[in-house]
């Protein structure tokens, strides 16, 4: 699975779990109120859905975009290293020339 997915699925597990333990343990409720409460209305159920999706995107998109710089930065090392390389060579070459 690609990098947006697994952070937008994490981001989805994240807001869940948020919803849900932050009423657990503030509040002292029981797990059956907190679902009864929070699915009391069709306009709640939304309201947390859409959470759900926003989470999920900023963590997807924060996670694309790290994915992003490392890869960028891996290419970047790799071609610095076959220049230094393509370098020494042709340094070597120079020296063999002029002695």
């Amino acid at each position: 699975m690609k990098v947006f997915g697994k952070a937008f699925l994490s981001g989805v597990v994240f807001a869940i779990l948020l919803i849900v333990l932050v009423p657990l343990f503030a509040e002292g409720m029981s797990p059956g109120d907190t679902i009864t409460r929070l699915t009391s209305s069709p306009l709640k159920i939304v309201s947390i859905l859409q959470i759900m999706c926003i989470t999920g995107l900023v963590f997807g998109c924060v996670a694309s975009f790290f994915s992003w710089v490392g890869r960028r930065n891996r290419e970047r090392e790799e071609t610095d290293a076959l220049m230094r390389e393509y370098l020494k060579k042709k340094l070597l070459e120079e020296n063999e020339k002029q002695d």
